[in-house]
């Protein structure tokens, strides 16, 4: 039982160092700085200023948090699990939402046309 405890402790502590480098802070800030320039100068230029560093994220962790900590795959079956819950909610609630748009009486020719 203590070997599993430690497992967990350890599990957490690389978990946190992995996601407590600033990288998402940085990225942020730069997608605000963006977004104000926009405002600023009223340019549609800045728009893509606004949302581009978020694209950056995975090579800087590539580049710097991986090489800094290392990797290590703890478990794919929760990473399995996750996504297939979260495929079926997707579909349970697309399902949802086309049984009150297109409940009796609320279909639209045009949505019909789409759903087939």
């Amino acid at each position: 039982m203590s070997q599993e405890q430690d497992f967990k402790k350890l599990q957490q502590r690389t978990y946190q160092s992995y996601h407590q480098d600033g990288l998402i802070d940085i990225i942020i800030g730069l997608g605000f700085i963006g977004f104000g320039l926009l405002m600023a100068f009223d340019s549609s230029v800045f728009v893509f200023m606004s949302w581009m560093p978020i694209i950056f994220y995975v090579p800087f962790k590539n580049r710097i948090t991986i090489p800094r900590i290392g990797y290590v795959r703890f478990s794919t079956s929760n990473t399995k699990i996750g996504i297939a819950v979260g495929i079926l909610l997707l579909v349970i609630l697309l399902g949802i939402f086309i049984f009150l748009v297109a409940g009796p009486g609320n279909i639209s020719p045009q949505f019909s046309t789409w759903l087939r």
